[in-house]
């Protein structure tokens, strides 16, 4: 009988104690569940076809999925591409940053002036 409810208490934790939130219906269900200094949200990005360098990002609110924040992005000093689709790749939302998990970061910007955000390096 100990065993029994201990397995049962086990099963409710593991199945019931996930770091994400359920994520409210407004959210796209592609969106990523993602940690910053203010709370915590839901992230969707995208590849922006109009200046391939760049990425629509949208993050929502985890509780009732407002939008907080929402425009074009593009990686800050560095190789510009990177895959949007794989949702490993991103940490948090930070200072106004969105960190991804090799070390660089999205900032937002104006698309027809993305190319001054490469510091210098060529692309």
């Amino acid at each position: 009988m100990k065993h029994s409810l201990l397995i049962l208490l086990l099963s409710f934790l593991i199945f019931n104690c996930s770091s994400a939130p359920r994520k409210p219906s407004d959210v796209p269900s592609d969106a990523v569940y993602i940690e910053g200094e203010d709370g915590s949200g839901f992230l969707q990005c995208n590849q922006n076809p109009a200046y391939p360098k760049t990425y629509h990002c949208v993050i929502y609110n985890d509780s009732n999925g407002e939008v907080w924040s929402e425009g074009i992005w593009a990686v800050y000093c560095g190789d510009f591409y990177f895959n949007s689709n794989d949702k490993e790749i991103y940490i948090s939302y930070e200072l106004g940053r969105i960190l991804l998990r090799d070390g660089r970061y999205l900032v937002k910007v104006q698309p027809e002036n993305v190319e001054k955000y490469n510091c210098g390096i060529a692309l």
